[in-house]
């Protein structure tokens, strides 16, 4: 157990968006993760920021990585942990944009410093098979030089159905076999087979969690995701969530909330 980790983590935010500005919820998120680590990559493909926006990275010490949009956010991770040196390092944070922030992940982070398993995650999946979801992992000492090993091994896939077998459910198949335990902050009924987080996110937000997808709040839905979501009866109002974050958290992340859902 750890007692604080900031010191000696890294924070690898893998992202895609277009243009040239940050969007705002990448920048609360970024101003977040500055409080959990001292070395925070924004990996990107954008190469030339504006004006407001260098100004953003350079007074919160953000470091760029520039990496073209191939593999999803582990193809990103890939090219991160290939380019980057870790000597210093035990943590690495892998982090992407499919959440957007509530409130604080002050307490996630006190629960991976008590925990004693060097791989954690924020919420487990039984969806295929047991897993845990790949938008915020942490990683220290132990499983730091086995997992990029893994990745070394591996490429980066144009196939999204690869990137799911080979890094969302192969890595954690491969920890398992490593011995560590996937441990998560929110812990979830054993073999529940939907998506935990579009079908329990109620649940979620009552118990003030700080993270939600993306999706729920800004309607980013895909085509092939949204029919998906649908036949399983998916409840895609967001209203309905805005009132349930409006009842269980203050109203500075309700008004928060609120202004993301309209943009």
């Amino acid at each position: 157990m750890q007692a604080n980790m900031r010191q000696s983590s890294i924070c690898l935010y893998a992202t895609h968006f277009s243009g040239n500005s940050l969007p705002t919820y990448i920048r609360s998120m970024l101003l977040e993760m500055t409080k959990h680590c001292q070395r925070l990559v924004l990996i990107s493909e954008s190469k030339n920021w504006s004006s407001a926006s260098a100004h953003f990275i350079e007074v919160n010490n953000i470091e760029i990585l520039f990496s073209p949009n191939k593999g999803y956010d582990f193809g990103k991770w890939y090219w991160a942990l290939k380019k980057i040196k870790f000597n210093q390092s035990k943590r690495i944070i892998l982090l992407n944009d499919s959440m957007l922030l509530l409130s604080s992940l002050d307490n996630f982070f006190k629960w991976c410093n008590k925990t004693s398993s060097p791989v954690k995650g924020f919420l487990p999946s039984y969806e295929r098979s047991h897993h845990l979801q790949s938008y915020l992992l942490v990683l220290d000492t132990p499983a730091i030089e086995p997992t990029l090993r893994y990745f070394k091994r591996k490429r980066r896939y144009r196939s999204k159905r690869k990137v799911i077998r080979q890094y969302e459910l192969g890595l954690s198949v491969y920890w398992k076999k490593k011995g560590y335990t996937l441990e998560a902050f929110h812990t979830i009924q054993e073999n529940y087979n939907k998506n935990p987080n579009y079908f329990l996110v109620d649940e979620l937000l009552t118990l003030k969690t700080p993270l939600i997808k993306r999706h729920i709040l800004m309607n980013t839905f895909g085509n092939d995701m949204k029919d998906t979501l649908e036949k399983q009866g998916f409840n895609f109002s967001k209203e309905h969530y805005l009132q349930l974050i409006k009842q269980n958290y203050s109203n500075k992340d309700y008004k928060a909330a609120l202004e993301i859902s309209k943009s």
